[in-house]
């Protein structure tokens, strides 16, 4: 990654253009190795359903999440390559993530390029491609994807090497699959260059949803920067959560 280039998104101030282009990318590489950037296998979100005085137990649902911990060259990283995955029409990223104290070791972000169409009943799909990409620079909430409608949410999901240990008790996964369409890519990179900018004074954001999880069949996402209630370090060397 060009460091001027980090370096310059970094300090975008708010509501400033950035233009990216198709052409930028040219020499651009797919498989990718991430050295400051460290996910984890979370402890998940225990939520309780109480029910009338004639049901007597209480449901409690367990939603699974991963955490991500990184610097904010890490997301300003993270953010640009979704971009250049979009303009270079890849369909499947793949990012190792070398850093020692990572437990994920691989990360795979999967494009959904046929974007559906429903035209008075009529369903459809095509191919959407860009040349170019607009990014303006904005604050970042703890809940981004709050608002978004749910065809442009990414899911989040852990896979395995061996395919047989999914289905055994306590059996840490080996990658975390991201599906996305193209606009919820680009949505996501927006929310990663935003979250590096060193006038960002927000530490975490959560792909979650506040009272019913974040989206059917997904994992819960958490992202940290240092000094942040899960990652109160001040490097990754030292993160102990």
């Amino acid at each position: 990654m060009n460091e001027n280039l980090i370096d310059r998104l970094k300090n975008l101030g708010l509501d400033e253009r950035f233009l990216f282009k198709k052409e930028d990318f040219e020499n651009w590489n797919s498989q990718l190795s991430y050295p400051e950037l460290v996910v984890l296998e979370g402890n998940g979100r225990f939520s309780g359903y109480f029910y009338n005085a004639e049901y007597p137990v209480e449901v409690v649902d367990h939603q699974k999440n991963v955490e991500f911990c990184g610097y904010k060259d890490s997301y300003i990283q993270w953010g640009v390559d979704l971009v250049a995955m979009v303009l270079t029409q890849t369909d499947v990223l793949e990012i190792q993530l070398s850093h020692s104290k990572s437990g994920i070791k691989k990360l795979y972000v999967y494009r959904d390029q046929r974007k559906p169409i429903d035209y008075f009943g009529l369903k459809y799909s095509h191919t959407l491609t860009m040349k170019s990409f607009n990014y303006y620079s904005r604050n970042v909430v703890r809940y981004p994807f709050n608002e978004v409608e749910e065809l442009y949410i990414p899911s989040f999901n852990y896979a395995w090497q061996n395919d047989q240990e999914r289905y055994k008790q306590n059996t840490l996964p080996d990658y975390v699959v991201i599906n996305a369409s193209t606009e919820g890519l680009l949505y996501l990179a927006e929310v990663f260059l935003n979250f590096g900018r060193v006038q960002e004074q927000n530490n975490e954001i959560n792909f979650e949803r506040v009272s019913s999880g974040f989206l059917l069949n997904s994992l819960e996402a958490r992202f940290w920067l240092p000094g942040s209630l899960f990652f109160y370090n001040d490097n990754l060397e030292s993160l102990n959560p």
